[in-house]
C-alpha cells in the first residue's frame, strides 16, 4: 500500500510539473526576450542557439 502512495505522489509531482512549465512557457511568449548575463564568454554562443532552437518565440540576449 505505502508503494501505491510514493507512486500516487510521484505522479501528482509530474503533472503538477508540466502545469507550471506550460504557464511559465505561455507567460514567455508574451515577454518575448531573455536576457543571459554571464562572466565568462565561453560556451554562450551555444547556449544562446541551443536555447533559441527550443523556444522559437523567444529572443536571447547575451552580456557577457
Amino acid at each position: 500500500m505505502s508503494c501505491l502512495l510514493l507512486v500516487a505522489i510521484l505522479l501528482l509531482n509530474v503533472v503538477t510539473a508540466f502545469a507550471d512549465d506550460a504557464e511559465r512557457i505561455a507567460k514567455s511568449k508574451i515577454e518575448g526576450q531573455v536576457v543571459f548575463h554571464s562572466t565568462i564568454q565561453i560556451g554562450v554562443p551555444s547556449v544562446q542557439l541551443t536555447f533559441e532552437k527550443k523556444f522559437l518565440f523567444i529572443k536571447v540576449e547575451s552580456c557577457a
